[in-house]
């Protein structure tokens, strides 16, 4: 059974959301947290077969300051962790 998510507008029947606790304005995520995404990301990039060319903040589709300014701009990086962890 697939459940649709409410996550974002127009983007709740193709896509998977993920919340990450915390507002990432002014400060980096701590490392453990930064860690878990990882894993996390990889994890489902690996078993829906999702590139992590895909991942996404939330304001790439809505107009929110979701995932924070420092969040967002490790955007890069966060795909560039998933790529190697998949390998």
């Amino acid at each position: 059974m697939m459940i649709r998510g409410a996550h974002c507008p127009g983007q709740n029947d193709n896509a998977i959301g993920i919340e990450n606790e915390g507002t990432y304005m002014t400060v980096e995520p701590p490392t453990a947290q930064w860690n878990a995404l990882v894993k996390m990301c990889a994890y489902i990039c690996a078993q829906y077969g999702i590139s992590p060319a895909e991942i996404k903040g939330h304001r790439d589709y809505y107009n929110t300051l979701c995932p924070g300014d420092k969040l967002y701009a490790k955007l890069p990086a966060l795909r560039a962790a998933v790529r190697t962890a998949i390998g």
